[in-house]
């Protein structure tokens, strides 16, 4: 088995590994919470909006299950902080 070193990957390349491995990849959630701190494949837009960058969409709080809710709130309230 190839060991993947998910650290020097580009965003594009994660979301294409999703693909061929699968979403319940630990190493691949890893990085991804370290680049942007939320679980595969959530993120936060610049306007602090839920983005699926697996799906290309943005989603509404209400549709996020409660962990990846809580984590945008969380990022939110660091960004706040930030600026």
């Amino acid at each position: 088995m190839i060991k993947i070193d998910y650290k020097n990957l580009s965003q594009h390349q994660l979301l294409r590994i999703a693909h061929d491995v699968g979403l319940h990849d630990k190493e691949l959630n890893k990085e991804w919470r370290k680049r942007f701190g939320m679980n595969f494949p959530y993120k936060l837009d610049r306007k602090g909006k839920i983005y699926n960058a697996l799906l290309d969409i943005t989603i509404w709080d209400e549709e996020a299950d409660a962990l990846i809710l809580d984590q945008a709130k969380q990022l939110r309230e660091r960004r706040k902080h930030e600026s």
